[in-house]
């Protein structure tokens, strides 16, 4: 009897071992045609100035900058005689494209030049050549040339559909260990803050995987970096921006599906006018949200 209970237990299934929950893994699938993506991003720095000459205070102020962007990006077939030769590109559909100044004298509203309008973008010479943008009139089917500035900010917009994701050389093909940080290369972090920070020099930027959450398609990482800027000709003013937060990329494509990043902006400058010392100090928060959550597949 004890031999047949033995025997019955041996050939039941057995569960599962559990997943390791010290480490989690990143995959670099690359996107279908059909895949897509709607974003919402928003970039607020909010300072306080004070200008001095010769030691006395000339004039003090707030400020608060807020640009905000939404649009929908789809990996579409491109033309070609046969379908097996089209190249695959993407097709971005900007929506709400704003930046808003708020200062003493009041509220400056403007619509940026993405603003509702669309594009195409293709790969037509390998990386690193710049993605190929055009601008697309939808109601006609026609398309036209761009300026060097609207299609490097579209291409950047496109290229983790294009191109894969720009962790994926860092994060996938291996386990990482739970709370145990990541050194962010120069390059790598330089192509995450572009449109952010893209004239600042990355001195610290770690991702610390997170343990795994109930989201089972996507992997966070506790994320902290320190940039340095200097910005003015006349006179040189140079910031250092402290941030802190959460990136959460795709499980199986580590593509970015979440950021949340802030923390606070110190600045300054000073030069010699006439044998008199103008300075200008400040400080400040920056606050980057960005949410990339997937479209209906088509």
């Amino acid at each position: 009897m004890v031999a047949t209970l033995l025997l019955a237990a041996a050939l039941a299934p057995q569960a599962a071992p559990p997943a390791n929950p010290s480490s989690v893994t990143v995959g670099r699938a690359a996107a279908r045609v059909g895949d897509g993506i709607r974003v919402t991003s928003a970039v607020t720095t909010r300072n306080a100035v004070v200008f001095t000459v010769g030691g006395a205070k000339l004039r003090d102020f707030k400020q608060t900058n807020h640009d905000e962007r939404t649009f929908d990006a789809r990996l579409v077939a491109g033309e070609a005689d046969t379908p097996a030769a089209a190249t695959p590109r993407v097709r971005i559909d900007y929506g709400d494209c704003r930046s808003t100044v708020t200062d003493p004298t009041g509220d400056d509203r403007q619509l940026l030049p993405l603003d509702s309008r669309h594009y195409l973008v293709e790969r037509k010479e390998a990386a690193p050549s710049p993605l190929a943008v055009q601008e697309l009139d939808p109601t006609k089917g026609e398309t036209h040339a761009v300026s060097a500035d609207v299609a490097e900010q579209v291409a950047r917009d496109a290229g983790e559909l294009l191109d894969g994701a720009r962790l994926a050389a860092l994060l996938s093909d291996r386990p990482l260990a739970v709370g145990r940080p990541i050194d962010v290369p120069a390059d790598v972090a330089r192509s995450l803050l572009l449109g952010v920070l893209d004239r600042g020099t990355v001195s610290r930027f770690e991702l610390t995987p997170k343990a795994a959450s109930a989201d089972a398609d996507r992997v966070a990482f506790a994320a902290t970096l320190a940039v340095a800027m200097k910005q003015g000709s006349d006179l040189q003013v140079e910031s250092t921006f402290e941030l802190a937060g959460e990136i959460v990329v795709g499980r199986s494509h580590g593509r970015i599906a979440a950021l949340d990043l802030s923390g606070p902006i110190r600045f300054g400058g000073a030069k010699d006018e006439g044998g008199t010392r103008v300075e200008v100090t400040g400080t400040g928060t920056l606050t980057w949200t960005y949410r990339a959550d997937p479209l209906d597949a088509k």
